[in-house]
Parts: C-alpha cells; structure tokens; sequence
C-alpha cells in the first residue's frame, strides 16, 4: 500500500511537472510570437515612417524651392520697378527741362493769334474774324494745366464773351432794309434840277467833300446824250442821275459799315442820304417810306466803344513778363 501511495504519489509530481513545463513552453512560444510580431510591427513602423519621413522631407524641400523661386521672382521685380522709377524720374526730370520751351510755343501762339484778333477788331471792324481767332486761341490754352496761364484764360473768356455779345444783333434784317431802301431810290421824283456845286456846298464834312468831288470828277467822264432836249431838260437828267448814283454809293457804304460795325461810317452814309432825299425829292408816298425806313436804320448801334481786347492783351504782357518766352 505504501509502495503504491508512493507510485501514484511521483506520477502525479511527474504529470505536475509535465504540465508545468508544457504551460511553461506554451508560455514561452506566446511571448515568441508576441516578440515577433512586436518586431515585424516595429519594422513595419520604422520602414512607413522613414517612407513617410523622405516623402515629406522631399515636399518641404520642393517648397522651399518654390518660395525661393518666388523671393527670386519678387527680387527680380523689385530691381525692375527700381529700374522703372529712375527711369520716370529722368522723364519728369526732362519734361520740367522741356516745359519752358512748351511753354514759349503756347505763348507764341496766342501772341499771333490775340494780334490777329486785335487788328481784326480795330482796323477792319470784323467782329466774326476776331471771335474766330479768339477761340482758336481759347482751344490752345485747353491744352494746357500750367498755373501761368490762369489769368489769360480768364481774360480771353471774358473778351470773347463781350465780342460775341456785341455782335449778337440782326444783321440779315437791317441787310435786308438795306435791300429795301436800294430798291425805293428808283421811285423817288426829283423836285427841281439840282447842280453838282449845290450838292457839295450842302455836305456837312469834309470828308463827304472830298467823297462828292471825288464822284463828280468821275462822273463828269460820262457824257449823256439825248436828242431833242434843251438845255435845262439835260441838266435835270444828269442831276437825278448823280444824286440816285449818290444814294446807292451810301447804300454800299452803309453795306460795308454793317460787315466791319464801323460806326461812323455808317453813321455818315445813313444821314447824308437822309438829307438828299428830304431836300431834293417830291414828298411822296415812295419818299416818306424812304425816310421812315432810313430812320429805323440810323437807331442802329454797333457799340465799338466797349468791344476790346484790353484784357486779354494785358493778361497776354504778364504771362510775357512771367515767361521767359523769347529763349
């Protein structure tokens, strides 16, 4: 019995120490496996993440090689715009150099012009020559900002507008009255014969003196001949020819003065047909629509007094003055 207590009591050691080496190897082959798998994890790790690392490392180095493309770029730029800004401040450098000489063909330009202008007004009395020349030269001083000419412009706009205010009447109307009284000079009846020498001693200048004797002695190149007329008749016939020869002369004077606003000269033509016609003519119906019509024309006025350039010509002196213009 004891044998067999012992027997059974060593087989039970040996299937205790079999199962313990058997967990113990078990245990062994898990933490191999584990080691295993933690190496090929590590591995893994290591190989993707070197992988990953050079994939990034080779993104930044790509950027940076955009950004320094960029600041390449940017440099490059910079060094143009530089380039560009000395080259404006070499332009602007040249224009204020070039200026003066603007400047003085601008000036010689409205010196022409506003002298044109002036004689067009003075001389000739031509109102529309004048405006046109003043707006020509109005046109050139648009063209330029330069603080100098401020006071020209002013001036000229000032002048310009007085001309064209003086200006501003219908002439086609008194043109046509004009018209009007050419054609009644042929229905007017002489009063009585009328020499040559009373027509000279009845003028009241000696202008229109010198005007009649000037008409006479052309006349008197003219024989008119008719046949069958005594003496008398043949000097009443040559009066009324030179006194309606007279009248028209004044129609074309009073023409001209109109075209040139030349005052006295119309003046003188309008009153001195006046003065024929009411010493040397029948009272009639043709010579009363003479005489009105002659009135209404003698009430019109060109005001030649007020229309100058005076303020654009001494704007004009300043700006000479201000400007060395002639260099």
């Amino acid at each position: 019995m004891l044998e067999d207590n012992t027997n059974i009591t060593k087989d039970m050691k040996l299937d205790s120490q079999s199962k313990k080496g058997t967990n113990v190897s078990k245990l062994l082959v898990l933490l191999t496996l584990v080691s295993l798998i933690l190496s090929c994890y590590i591995v893994y790790q290591t190989q993707f993440g070197k992988h990953n690392f050079q994939a990034q490392d080779s993104i930044i180095k790509q950027q940076s090689k955009q950004i320094n493309d960029l600041l390449a770029t940017v440099n490059l730029q910079q060094a143009k715009l530089i380039g560009l800004e000395s080259k404006t401040i070499e332009i602007n450098q040249q224009l204020q150099q070039l200026n003066p000489s603007q400047a003085s063909l601008i000036i010689n330009q409205l010196n022409s012009l506003i002298s044109g202008a002036n004689q067009s007004l003075l001389v000739y009395h031509d109102y529309v020559a004048a405006i046109q020349q003043l707006k020509y030269a109005q046109n050139i001083l648009i063209t330029t900002n330069d603080p100098r000419f401020s006071l020209i412009k002013v001036n000229l706009t000032k002048d310009l507008d007085n001309l064209e205010i003086q200006n501003d009447f219908d002439s086609t109307m008194v043109a046509t009255q004009l018209d009007e009284f050419n054609k009644l000079i042929a229905q007017l009846q002489l009063v009585s014969p009328v020499t040559n020498n009373s027509l000279i001693e009845n003028s009241d200048s000696i202008f229109m003196k010198l005007l009649k004797n000037l008409k006479n002695s052309v006349l008197s190149l003219v024989k008119i001949n008719r046949i069958n007329v005594n003496n008398s008749q043949g000097n009443q016939f040559n009066s009324d020819i030179v006194l309606r020869q007279h009248l028209q002369v004044n129609v074309l004077n009073a023409k001209q003065a109109l075209l040139t606003h030349n005052q006295e000269l119309w003046t003188n033509s309008i009153e001195d047909s006046k003065n024929l016609i009411g010493q040397y003519f029948i009272n009639d119906m043709p010579r009363q629509k003479v005489l009105l019509l002659l009135t209404q024309l003698s009430a019109t006025k060109f005001n030649d007094n007020i229309a100058n350039l005076q303020l654009t010509l001494s704007a004009l002196n300043k700006l000479e003055l201000l400007t060395d213009w002639k260099q």
